[in-house]
């Protein structure tokens, strides 16, 4: 029995296991399948980007034209820029740079020398033109004086000044000059663009800014000097682009009657103060004399100030400058008619807005000195007080102020309301003052 179990067991140890044959045509087929399915997912991939390829040629291209496009557009600001510099290099910078880098286009530089010149011969002909034309409103005042020596010998002096044709009635010409000594003289006489001369009256003076106004009768005119003569223009001496521009000053800026000189005007932050009115000085780079006359004109020939160089600095005393003439117009329309300046009698300085929200000062024209017998100081007006209206005007600078004051006549009764600071607390003041 057990001779027959140990049989078993070694025959099953012989036995061998053998390999499944392989089913060929179960692998031909499985190729087939394989390749149909290849061949399918081919033609599937290829419809697929012959469908789609415009669309993406669109979305490529479209990239390259707008980066192009952007690529194009800071080329064209960068030579925009490039040509904002060339424009403010000088030409002898230009000049200079050339024979160091470049001496060999000698022909070059030789145009670059020439265009140069020729700016500058073009750029005085037209202010020499300009103030061909400015002549035609202005006159040479003179105000003579006679006395009678001790050796009865008749002594005859005379200041002279620069005027300007301001404005015309159907009988008069106005004529705009600096009072200096004319108050004092005999007579004053006047001569225009043709060399006629005639005698002028005096029609109001401004203590100010040291300006009056003259009349001559048109009868003493002939109708030969009145088709010569104009009127001067004004322009607005506050606009912002009034900075940097060129300008001519004409009359006697150089201390030489009929002189003319041009330049830039450099700075217009500066205010002067005077009474009752706060002036705003335009300053150029024109070096003058220390006591010009006459009148500042932009390119087209209209007034924009009024030489004055009283307001200057030590160390700018020859350097011209000009009463703007915006802050003037009113005044000059005053004197023209001949009434006298109203007056209040004090100056002052705007109340900054800062100064209003953290410390609650009242806005309006502070006072910071006050005229002896003025109107101002007679009816009580202190250093420290603020303006804040007049009769039913609000004030809330000193060109509210002195516009509000100028649209009355010397005479006239006012209610001005002040705020006083008094144990800490602003309290309303109101004052009857007769201007």
């Amino acid at each position: 029995m057990d001779d027959r179990k140990k049989q078993s067991q070694s025959d099953f140890l012989e036995e061998t296991i053998k390999k499944r044959p392989v089913n060929k045509q179960k692998v031909v087929r499985r190729m087939i399948e394989v390749s149909l399915l290849a061949i399918l997912f081919g033609a599937i991939a290829c419809a697929t980007i012959v469908l789609l390829s415009p669309v993406l040629e669109k979305m490529i291209f479209r990239e390259e034209e707008e980066e192009t496009e952007s690529q194009v557009a800071e080329m064209d600001f960068a030579e925009d820029s490039l040509e904002v510099v060339a424009e403010e290099i000088q030409p002898e910078d230009m000049l200079a740079e050339d024979v160091q880098e470049e001496p060999e286009e000698t022909v070059v530089i030789v145009e670059e020398t020439m265009t140069a010149q020729q700016i500058v011969e073009e750029e005085a002909r037209l202010f020499s033109e300009l103030a061909e034309s400015c002549a035609d409103w202005l006159v040479t005042v003179r105000g003579v004086s006679s006395n009678e020596s001790w050796l009865e010998s008749s002594l005859v002096s005379a200041s002279e000044y620069s005027g300007a044709i301001v404005t015309e009635s159907d009988t008069d010409l106005y004529i705009l000059t600096n009072s200096g000594s004319l108050s004092r003289a005999d007579y004053i006489e006047l001569t225009f663009v043709d060399g006629t001369t005639a005698v002028g009256t005096i029609c109001e003076e401004d203590s100010n800014s040291g300006l009056m106004v003259l009349r001559v009768s048109k009868e003493d005119l002939s109708a030969e000097t009145l088709e010569e003569v104009s009127v001067a223009v004004f322009s607005s001496s506050n606009l912002k682009s009034n900075l940097g521009s060129r300008v001519l000053a004409v009359g006697n800026p150089m201390g030489v009657s009929g002189s003319y000189v041009s330049g830039t005007i450099t700075a217009m932050g500066i205010e002067a103060s005077s009474w009752d009115i706060n002036y705003k000085v335009l300053m150029t780079d024109i070096y003058a004399s220390q006591s010009p006359q006459g009148f500042l004109v932009n390119l087209r020939g209209y007034i924009v100030g009024v030489l004055c160089n009283d307001y200057n600095s030590a160390d700018t005393g020859n350097i011209l400058s000009a009463l703007g003439i915006t802050e003037l117009k009113k005044t000059i329309e005053l004197m023209c008619s001949g009434s006298e300046i109203p007056r209040l009698g004090i100056q002052g300085t705007d109340v900054t807005a800062a100064a209003n929200e953290q410390e609650g000062v009242p806005l309006g024209a502070y006072v910071t000195e006050v005229l002896l017998n003025s109107a101002a100081m007679s009816a009580g007006i202190q250093i420290g007080d603020i303006v804040t209206a007049v009769d039913e005007t609000e004030i809330s600078g000193m060109s509210d102020l002195t516009s509000c004051l100028l649209s009355y006549r010397a005479g006239d009764s006012v209610t001005v309301t002040i705020c006083r600071l008094s144990q800490g607390v602003y309290r309303e003041i109101e004052l009857h003052i007769i201007l």
